[in-house]
């Protein structure tokens, strides 16, 4: 029976003959494993996946956050995207001028996705009931999981933050829970109870859901009982295309047309993290930004960006001091099973710890996704064609599928392209093409402005693991080169699960810059 218990690598990737799972929290990816060993398959494992990093890293994601999905389907060979980003309650009114934003608080609350997502995905692909499957998430909950370091870190930034008299589960009686600590979380394990016996309707116009509706109102939020209600996930036609010999699919095209103009234009040819090839996946980035997003014609591949802002002194021998740390506040998975189905999933509940706190008796994090949104004529318009990037793989063989993404923001387009340019274009092993050092370009077409306020509008940041001489080198080619911490979360935190079920080989790699772990069997 040895070939029925899940081995975890010692590391970040791993090797299985059945399946693997791949996301920023160890006790999260085993959940997945969990529904795998018991005879489940990609989509029911990725939501018990889901369910379980709700409760292990709250500040990231849940059921009252938003996702996008993307599922293979092995029998047939198709590839589906859902949709599960909510939309603006239908009561909003705008309380700040055109033009700015709603940070935070129940005002900045979109319509709860996540649950209706993940109960759409096991409607149509799954074979195992929504009980079953949140049920490793309940037992972390109710029996409590020892905090990771990063998640101490995390609890101890809420706690600095948290408004007086807000409902905090994750910081029973106010004290934040140390690192290698038990933390249990009650409340939240009582609403998965009520939603494994209920179905979802517990919410989308159950009691529950009236619940969150009452306090969202008495905080001066919009969302209203009909939203709920109403409330359905969206199936829609992923974005395709072929480059480097396989057939990628993703819900954003921006890093799907720079990866083909990188191919195009000789990105194989040049050696993987050189500038030469840096300059290449910048200048197809900022192109497919242009094409996409409608400003302008598509530029020459060398032609320089104008980035003006101050760069390195010329000659000086070591890097500016690096940027600050930013908080995570998105998250990513990856399931492939030993029939070759396979789901990528991105899923958010917008800012740090969302609305900044629970609904009072329900461990329900919603997602402020309105300081997403300009505010144009009082109506938010949350852009899509920058939204999370995760992606499907296809190939070059028969039956290879690899499912992969990032959290990061408007960066995540960068980020997957980087990561796909080093493996796909490159060659280099997955887990080797993930832990290489990034960048990521700061511009009007690619960022929000809340990263362009806190960076110079046109920085190139970079891990500080490149070689000086390569900073020098992107500096002289008119980029403004800032240098970064030597593993940072701006530019994400990348996990990939993938597999051959005809030669009965799985793998997942997880990116150290996330603590995340990636499991098979």
């Amino acid at each position: 029976m040895a070939a029925d218990i899940p081995v975890p690598a010692a590391g970040g990737e791993a090797y299985g003959a059945h399946g693997a799972v791949a996301c920023a929290s160890p006790l999260a990816s085993m959940a997945g494993i969990r529904i795998l060993v018991a005879g489940g398959n990609a989509v029911d494992a990725a939501v018990a996946t889901a369910a379980a990093l709700n409760v292990v890293e709250p500040n990231c994601s849940g059921l009252g956050g938003v996702g996008w999905m993307m599922v293979h389907e092995a029998a047939s060979g198709r590839l589906h995207a859902l949709d599960c980003l909510g939309p603006v309650p239908r009561d909003f009114r705008s309380p700040v001028p055109d033009g700015q934003r709603v940070h935070t608080g129940f005002a900045s609350a979109v319509v709860p996705a996540n649950l209706a997502g993940w109960a759409a995905a096991l409607a149509r692909f799954g074979t195992r009931t929504l009980a079953e499957v949140l049920e490793p998430a309940i037992d972390l909950a109710e029996h409590g999981f020892p905090v990771s370091r990063r998640l101490g870190g995390d609890l101890l930034a809420l706690a600095g933050q948290a408004a007086p008299g807000t409902d905090q589960p994750w910081l029973p009686g106010g004290k934040v829970t140390p690192g290698g600590g038990l933390l249990r979380v009650p409340d939240l394990a009582a609403t998965l109870r009520t939603i494994a016996a209920e179905g979802p309707g517990a919410i989308y116009g159950g009691d529950l859901g009236d619940r969150i509706v009452a306090h969202v109102r008495a905080e001066g939020g919009f969302l209203g009982r009909q939203d709920l209600v109403e409330y359905r996930p969206a199936w829609v036609e992923p974005e395709t295309a072929w480059a480097f010999g396989r057939r990628i699919a993703s819900m954003a095209p921006i890093t799907l047309t720079a990866l083909r103009i990188a191919e195009r234009r000789g990105l194989a040819s040049l050696p993987a993290g050189e500038p030469e090839a840096i300059h290449l996946l910048c200048e197809a980035f900022k192109a497919a930004c242009r094409h996409h997003t409608g400003d302008g014609a598509t530029p020459a591949a060398d032609a320089p960006i104008a980035l003006l802002a101050e760069g390195l002194r010329a000659g000086d021998a070591s890097p500016d001091p690096l940027l600050p740390h930013a908080p995570e506040r998105t998250t990513h998975l990856d399931v492939v099973d030993g029939q070759g189905n396979a789901v990528a999933f991105t899923t958010t509940i917008g800012g740090f710890w969302g609305c900044g706190a629970a609904v009072p008796g329900t461990g329900v994090l919603l997602a402020n996704i309105l300081n997403w949104a300009d505010i144009r004529g009082g109506l938010p318009q949350v852009p899509r064609s920058t939204v999370p990037v995760p992606c499907i793989v296809l190939g070059p063989e028969a039956g290879a599928v690899l499912a992969i993404g990032t959290p990061g923001g408007t960066g995540i387009p960068q980020t997957t392209l980087q990561v796909l340019a080093a493996h796909l274009g490159h060659g280099l092993p997955l887990q080797e093409a993930l832990e290489r050092p990034r960048w990521r370009m700061v511009s009007d077409l690619s960022e929000s402005p809340a990263m362009r306020r806190w960076c110079a509008d046109g920085d190139l940041l970079l891990e500080s693991r490149f070689p000086f001489a390569t900073l020098q080198a992107l500096q002289q080619r008119a980029y403004s080169v800032r240098p970064i911490e030597p593993y940072s979360l701006i530019v994400g935190g990348f996990h990939a699960a993938g597999g051959r079920p005809g030669q009965r080989t799985f793998w997942a790699a997880a990116d150290p810059r996330r603590g995340g772990a990636g499991l098979a069997w």
